[in-house]
Parts: C-alpha cells; structure tokens; sequence
C-alpha cells in the first residue's frame, strides 16, 4: 500500500482490518476496546506491511490503491474508495456522527500531520489516530471530510450535496489471508527515560515489555549516573516518565536503539547510557547480536 494513501487512512478513517475471532478478519469501525489496544501498542514504525498492533490484529490494508483524482469517474467501477468529499445540504441529525471541527482555510491547514525519521520510516502514535469521524465545517451549510463509498451513499440517501475531489480506491479489497499471530516476526520497543521536571530525555534503552523494564531502572545501581538522576527525583517525591518511541523487529532493536540515542545526543539531551550495545557490538566484530 502507498505511503501517502497510508498516511491518509491513518489520519481521517475511523475503520480498519480488525481480527474478530470467531469471525475473522473484519473492516469495521474499531470498537472501544480495540482503539485502547491499539493506543496500549505505542508509537510505531509502518514501513511495508501495515500492521498497526503488536498482535497483528489491526491492520491497513493490503492491496495497493489507485488515486483518483477530481474529474475522474474510475472510483465508479471499483471495488471500495476512500475520498475527499465537500457536503452540503446536511441534516442537522446526521452531524451526530461526526466530530465537527472548524477548517482554518481552504487549505485545511489544521488536519493532523505525521512526521518521518531519517531512516524514512512513518512515526504513528496511535493517540492521535481518530476515534470518531471528524467534519470540518467550510462556511455555515459546508462541510469537508473523507468518507468512504457507503458513507457516501447514506448522506446522499438523506437529500444532502456530496461532491467528490478525489482519493484512493481498489480493484479489489480482500482480507489479510493469514491469522496474526502465525505470521509476524517477534518485536521489541526502543523507549526513553525523561526528566518529568525538565523534559530532558536522560536514558534510551530497548525492551519486550518496557515497563517492568522501568522498574528495573528504579532499583538498577550499576549506572551510578542514571541512579544519582533518579535518587534525586525520587527525593522530590517524582520518578522518570516512561516514553515509548517505536517499536521495531526484535532483529533491527540493537541497531534502532543506537540510532535513538544519537538523535538525542545530537539534540542536546544529556544522556546517562554507558555505550550502546550496538556500538559494543559493532566494535566486537560479531557478525550478528544475536
């Protein structure tokens, strides 16, 4: 799937590829519970595979779309779309399933962004994903918000003005073929220590299960410079805050976490790390970490 049609259903959809057993793989609007998990699952790296959990339970989809854009008509003859629409002539009952927000401009220069690393990877933190569909309100009877084909035709049932400027849709739009957790490699999160007082990012490490890693920290004696930090918050009555940054394959974890720790350095941020395991590595010779 597209990079840019992505970023798009990261952004406005509220539906996604969920793993219901018994049913299976189903395209719905997520329900409450699985938005909280995918928030639990941290920030993410999406580079080829779309998978938006750590179980693989929530995913993009699989097929590659086609862009259409504002005087085409091939979105008719396909499968699903996903488009910019402008509304108008809305029932005032049918703005109850929306979450209204005010557009800035024409422009639409309040949407959410996603920002990128160096390595080119998608930095997505579920928290900022929508939970609801939002619409945008134009002037005082327009609206602008992405819909997909059904949500098109219900607003259309109800007398209301849908016009189309384009978007994404597939020929053809099939469920992941494989049950989650068969498939996917093993992962592991590079995470930060940060000062709750100063914001400073003091200690980056990687872990399977980062918060009982954190309590490790809390307790570990052997860095006397990270202990002195900590000694001197819990003496405030304050302990490090916890801040997943991505979680990656187990394979690429060593590799990730010195990348991590360097974009801090670079930044100014004092860290209290003794040389990264990756570097220790590296210097070894060893042809692999593992």
């Amino acid at each position: 799937m597209g990079l840019s049609s992505q970023i798009t259903l990261l952004q406005y959809s509220t539906r996604f590829w969920t793993y219901r057993p018994p049913q299976g793989w189903v395209f719905d609007d997520l329900t409450d519970g699985e938005r909280n998990r995918l928030r639990e699952s941290g920030v993410h790296s999406i580079k080829r595979h779309g998978i938006l959990t750590k179980d693989g339970t929530i995913r993009l989809p699989t097929e590659v779309p086609i862009y259409f854009g504002y005087d085409d008509i091939e979105y008719l003859s396909l499968s699903r779309w996903f488009a910019r629409c402008i509304l108008t002539d809305l029932p005032p009952f049918a703005l109850a399933r929306f979450q209204l927000a005010r557009a800035e401009s024409s422009q639409h220069k309040n949407f959410r962004e996603f920002s990128f690393d160096s390595r080119g990877y998608l930095i997505l933190d579920p928290v900022v994903m929508p939970t609801s569909k939002f619409i945008y309100l134009l002037d005082k009877n327009s609206y602008f918000s992405w819909l997909w084909d059904d949500e098109v035709a219900f607003y259309q049932s109800l007398g209301s003005c849908v016009t189309l400027s384009g978007g994404y849709g597939w020929d053809s739009f099939s469920p992941p073929t494989t049950e989650p957790l068969r498939t996917l490699p093993m992962y592991s999160y590079i995470y930060a220590l940060v000062d709750p007082f100063t914001e400073e990012v003091r200690y980056v490490g990687k872990s399977d299960h980062p918060e009982d890693r954190f309590l490790d920290h809390l307790k570990e004696r052997q860095n006397a410079e990270k202990r002195a930090w900590v000694e001197q918050l819990q003496a405030r009555g304050a302990t490090p805050k916890l801040l997943r940054l991505e979680q990656v394959e187990e394979h690429l974890a060593l590799e990730l976490e010195h990348w991590w720790v360097q974009f801090y350095e670079k930044q100014g941020h004092k860290l209290t790390n003794f040389e990264s395991q990756y570097r220790l590595w590296k210097k070894s010779g060893n042809k692999t970490p593992f």
